[in-house]
This record gives C-alpha cells, structure tokens and sequence, in this order.
C-alpha cells in the first residue's frame, strides 16, 4: 500500500491512529483540500492551532500530551511521521508506528501518543491543531527520538 493511500484503522501498530490523505476538489480556479467536515470526528474542541515551516532534515520534537489530542496536517513537502503509544489501558501500549508521508496528509496524534515529525527532503510545511495548547497539562513531555531514527535516511 502507498503512503497516499488511506489506511484502515485494523491496518495501524497503534490503536486509534488516524492517517488520512484528502481528495482534491475544484473550487472556481483553485484546487482545494477539504481537511475537516462534520463527518470526520476527530477533534471535540480546538483550543490551539500553529503552523510550522521546517527545513530539510529538521524535526519536532518528541512529543507526548497527556489529554490533548492533535491533528497535524503536512501541506508541502514530505516527513517522516513517528508515534509512539504510551497510554497505560491502551491494547497497543507500547507499539511504534512510523510512516513517509507526502503532502497533502492529515494524521490524528490521540493523547498519550508520543509523535515528532522529521522532514524528508527540502523544506515542510505543517499546520497543528490541537485540542489543548502545549504545555497545559502536567504530563505533557518531550522524549528522545529513538536512536534509529536519528539517521538522516531512517
């Protein structure tokens, strides 16, 4: 299967992970992308959003929220995506997931998952939103990449 293909729910290391590439659609002249409508639940509230511009072979860091959920949008470019499910009661604690990803793409970061994005390539650009802003909750926290992805070809 493509990274551009969607993936089912059944098919990820990690339970309710979300990977989404979005249909074009026409609007007048412009091509358009639509990320969310109401038939995609996948955030109850935004009470943050941000957009990130990184350069090639640059990454986010290593980040587990303890209750928000984010989703991320990759809208140029191409990234490594990395989770990493560390919630107690879920049935996939534990489990790695990582994919190449090429823009468009939407990707849903369920609390207690550690993520981090790497670019591939040249320069990325990433819009968040999240459900809560960083830092608002105690347990959010930054954690080592694994030293395998520390390779600039991993």
């Amino acid at each position: 299967m493509s990274d551009w293909e969607e993936k089912a729910a059944p098919e990820f290391a990690i339970h309710d992970l979300y990977v989404h590439r979005p249909e074009p659609a026409q609007w007048g002249q412009a091509l358009c992308f639509p990320l969310l409508d109401g038939s995609t639940p996948l955030l109850y509230r935004i009470g943050y959003v941000d957009f990130l511009r990184l350069g090639a072979g640059t990454r986010t860091p290593l980040r587990v929220r303890e209750a928000a959920d984010e989703l991320w949008t990759l809208l140029e470019g191409q990234a490594l995506f990395h989770w990493h499910d560390l919630r107690p009661s879920s049935p996939t604690r534990g489990q790695r997931q990582r994919m190449i990803l090429a823009a468009p793409c939407l990707a849903l970061v369920p609390f207690g998952v550690a993520f981090g994005v790497r670019v591939q390539g040249g320069t990325a650009l990433l819009m968040r939103l999240a459900t809560h802003p960083p830092g608002s909750h105690t347990g959010d926290r930054e954690l080592d990449w694994p030293p395998s992805d520390d390779r600039p070809d991993a």
